[in-house]
């Protein structure tokens, strides 16, 4: 399909701290975010996101490639999923 990607490995938690830079070195059109999330607290609050592991990172991580996007007036698409395991 003539896609050319670019993969880094980067913990949940230190996304959101090198993402921008990241977008503002490949200027992509597309960013996907992904990585691994679990619950904390078991039984409750599953619609509670500081029950889960990583879902802040994520949260944090799109709002600043939101940030990328809006200083540099880029058109970017984002996709962000926590593979999800319950502890």
């Amino acid at each position: 399909m003539g896609i050319k990607a670019i993969v880094k490995n980067i913990h949940e938690n230190k996304q959101p701290k090198v993402v921008y830079n990241l977008l503002k070195n490949y200027k992509p059109d597309i960013l996907v975010i992904t990585g691994h999330d679990g619950m904390i607290k078991k039984e409750y609050g599953y619609y509670d996101i500081y029950n889960y592991r990583n879902s802040k990172y994520f949260v944090a991580t799109v709002k600043e490639a939101r940030r990328y996007e809006k200083d540099t007036g880029s058109e970017l698409v984002i996709f962000a999923r926590g593979m999800s395991k319950l502890f």
